[in-house]
């Protein structure tokens, strides 16, 4: 839930170990280690706020629709203030 007086906020990504693993090897292989992880609901977020720079001082929600999954997130001045995966 979003706090306005909150002064920090915490993203994390919950991955199978088997999939991570499976990609590490795979990268190991091209000596390519893991650096960085994106999760295209985030990658959402930068594409709306490049892509529309004047909105970037208002609320916005964005809703990501796939398979059996809604991905619901909220931006206030541009940062991350809500975030549902349902």
């Amino acid at each position: 839930m979003f706090r306005p007086r909150q002064k920090s906020m915490m993203k994390a990504v919950i991955i199978p170990k088997q999939i991570y693993s499976a990609v590490d090897d795979i990268l190991k292989t091209l000596n390519k280690p893991v650096n960085k992880i994106a999760i295209s609901q985030l990658n959402a977020h930068s594409a709306f706020l490049y892509n529309y720079p004047e909105r970037i001082d208002g609320n916005i929600a964005l809703l990501g629709v796939q398979s059996q999954f809604v991905d619901i997130s909220v931006i206030v001045g541009g940062q991350l203030a809500y975030y549902e995966l349902t």
